[in-house]
């Protein structure tokens, strides 16, 4: 009877713990519920680092159970590059650096050393040396070293154009007759990773000048053959050993020793001071500097504004003694120009042929107007001759075709041949009572009216 009692008892606590289990899983914190569960999904995603959840709840009680999701770790993107230092100043390197494209967490960070030679070109200017970007549109070919030829002009169709960086990279070749027959051409800046300019390069080319750095160990024949308005700048002391014996067939002019600053004006250092060689820049108004280097500007030297054609207004300044030969010939734009009262002397043809000229007051202290130096200013109305000087020479005002008077006063000793010849419409006006010895007997050949003895009255 005991035996039937204690099998009857298990029986039904078998029976009751089953119909307490009810669903398959149930929430450890809550009892069991006679429910017969309905779960509904929710999801709390993974991150990168940290593990998402799944939850589900049952839709009709209380209880639920949860299932945890691993985080899902990084997802490196393509790889950047951070903290470069351009080799082109220094041993290259930078940072190559892989961040998540979910989060933006660095995944990795590796320094990477660059032996070539690359500039770090930002807005056209390498950000470590300063070197401008080449102008866009030229020809290049890659050399096996990683710099580049120019090779020609390509789809540019500037007139004022820049050799610098090219792709982040030196160009140190100008290649064959790359810029040959190019008659547009008014301005051309070379590198100074420049070492080659190979046969022809500038052939034919209507340049005025241009300045060759002093690394360039290389000119090949015929580099500069029939450029005949060219000025050659060289910032070496005399033809290195590389140069061809033929590199300048036309006989173009050549100033050695010489030096560009920032804005453009070509100088040279003689005895501590300064003299202005030329200029490459592109302002049409120029004003040059008083000092350069710490030392003083004194000498505007032979040709340096030689037939820059678009010139139209200058100031030189204090300081600038001597204004060298054909300094500013052929400046047909030249409407204005401020001389220092320091000016002492004007070379043979300073301003010959500047037709656009109108006036100019020459400054007390200037003793000598060389040959044919304001020949052919056919708009000159007016100009102002100081007490100081005493030498006007051959030509010196001949073709002056609009100047209606002039006064010489009377320390002039010196006149030359023909200094107003052509000058059709001029009175000159002479303080002295007549012709002194030292004036040459050809001085007034067109005869223009001369008023001896004149007192300003």
């Amino acid at each position: 009877m005991k035996k039937v009692l204690v099998f009857s008892l298990a029986f039904v606590l078998i029976i009751s713990a089953l119909l307490l289990v009810g669903c398959s899983k149930e929430p450890e914190n809550e009892p069991a519920a006679e429910c017969p569960h309905s779960y509904e999904k929710t999801v709390t995603p993974p991150t990168c680092t940290e593990v998402g959840e799944e939850k589900f709840s049952c839709t009709k009680c209380d209880h639920f159970y949860t299932a945890e999701i691993e985080a899902t770790g990084h997802t490196g993107g393509t790889p950047v590059e951070e903290n470069r230092v351009a080799s082109c100043v220094a041993e290259g390197k930078y940072d190559s650096v892989v961040y998540c494209t979910v989060c933006d967490a660095e995944v990795s960070r590796e320094t990477v050393t660059v032996t070539e030679k690359i500039h770090d070109v930002q807005n056209g200017v390498c950000t470590a040396c300063g070197g401008r970007e080449s102008t866009p549109g030229l020809e290049y070919s890659q050399k096996a070293d990683g710099t580049y030829t120019v090779t020609g002009m390509g789809t540019c169709t500037e007139t004022d154009i820049v050799i610098g960086i090219y792709n982040n990279r030196d160009v140190t070749t100008i290649g064959y007759s790359a810029f040959s027959g190019c008659y547009s051409l008014t301005s051309i800046e070379l590198p100074d990773s420049l070492t080659t300019i190979v046969n022809g390069a500038f052939y034919n080319c209507s340049l005025t000048s241009i300045v060759i750095p002093e690394g360039v160990t290389t000119i090949g024949y015929g580099a500069f053959r029939e450029c005949p308005s060219l000025t050659i700048y060289c910032e070496v002391a005399e033809k290195p050993d590389g140069w061809s014996d033929s590199w300048n067939q036309s006989g173009c002019r050549v100033a050695w020793g010489c030096q560009v600053t920032g804005d453009g004006f070509v100088y040279e250092t003689t005895n501590n001071s300064i003299s202005i060689q030329g200029y490459i820049g592109l302002d049409n108004n120029v004003v040059i500097p008083t000092v350069i280097d710490g030392k003083n500007v004194t000498t505007i030297g032979d040709r340096a504004f030689h037939s820059c054609p678009s010139l139209t207004n200058i100031v030189i300044p204090k300081g600038v003694t001597t204004i060298g030969d054909s300094a500013f010939s052929w400046c047909h734009s030249l409407k204005s120009i401020e001389l220092p009262d320091s000016l002492t002397a004007i070379g043979g043809n300073a301003f010959y042929c500047c037709t656009s000229l109108t006036g100019i007051v020459i400054p007390e202290g200037v003793t000598t107007i060389g040959y044919s130096a304001f020949s052919g200013c056919t708009s000159l109305t007016s100009i102002e001759l100081p007490d100081s000087l005493t030498t006007i020479g051959d030509y010196a005002f001949s073709d002056c075709e609009s100047l209606t008077s002039i006064v010489i006063h009377e320390g002039v000793t010196t006149i030359g041949d023909e200094a107003f010849y052509g000058c059709y419409w001029l009175t000159i006006y002479c303080e002295v009572a007549e012709k002194p010895s030292g004036w040459s007997y050809f001085w007034n050949p067109a005869n223009r009216p001369v008023v001896w003895g004149y007192t300003g009255e």
